[in-house]
């Protein structure tokens, strides 16, 4: 397998479009096509496309992909690493997300506690003195 080729096995299994990376990329995608036709595309090119679809890779593994005999058994490695990074990311925005919400509530909470004794000050002073 080639660099160009590998490039666009990445590309394709990633949600952004073709459109959208050279778009992005300010090319027309007859150019992003042809760095897919491209044998010894240089890693700095497909790196700039990486960053527009999210895919972290160094350049030994993008190397080490684009030469080796079965990609399809690097692909799969690569993209469960990948998956993995994913997971991450996802639990520990998850946990933030866990973590605000509690702190919203304790929030209303206090807002609440604060109403009712503000709207029960202002009966007082609204009541006349019987004494």
């Amino acid at each position: 397998m080639h660099a160009g080729k590998t490039l666009r096995k990445i590309v394709e299994d990633s949600p952004v479009g073709f459109t959208e990376i050279s778009e992005q990329l300010s090319m027309n995608r007859g150019t992003l096509y042809n760095w897919f036709k491209t044998p010894n595309l240089p890693f700095e090119k497909a790196n700039q496309v990486f960053k527009k679809i999210g895919y972290e890779m160094s350049q030994e593994e993008f190397e080490a992909m684009s030469v080796a005999e079965d990609p399809a058994t690097y692909f799969s490695s690569s993209q469960q690493k990948h998956d993995l990074n994913f997971k991450d990311q996802y639990l520990k925005l998850l946990e933030k997300h866990t973590y605000l919400l509690g702190e919203l509530m304790d929030l209303k909470d206090e807002l609440s506690q604060l109403k009712k004794g503000k709207a029960g000050d202002d009966r007082a002073k609204n009541e006349p003195d019987n004494a």
